[in-house]
């Protein structure tokens, strides 16, 4: 199990708070690399983790939504070229 979310970034630098509201439980530097990168890129990578991270579940639990309820027999080619890419979006994310 993950620490919980919401993870946020600290303002300003590539530093990630891991921990749901005051309860910051993890500290995560968002580059290993940091000398190599621009400072700027670092701090966008520290952003996208934390998007990711955040909407995670969200995005999972969408999918699995769609996946469920929906009759595949009935629908167009196109839609099914989407489900089966939910389905390794899904799989990729390890939430099959």
């Amino acid at each position: 199990m993950h620490t919980p979310t919401p993870w946020r970034q600290v303002p300003g630098i590539p530093i990630i708070l891991a921990g749901a509201g005051d309860k910051t439980t993890g500290t995560l530097a968002a580059s290993t690399a940091a000398k190599e990168l621009p400072f700027a890129e670092q701090k966008a990578n520290a952003a996208l983790i934390v998007r990711a991270v955040n909407a995670h579940a969200d995005l999972v639990a969408a999918l699995r939504g769609i996946l469920a309820n929906v009759n595949e027999e009935f629908v167009s080619d196109e839609a099914t070229y989407f489900f089966a890419k939910a389905r390794a979006a899904l799989a990729k994310a390890g939430e099959q």
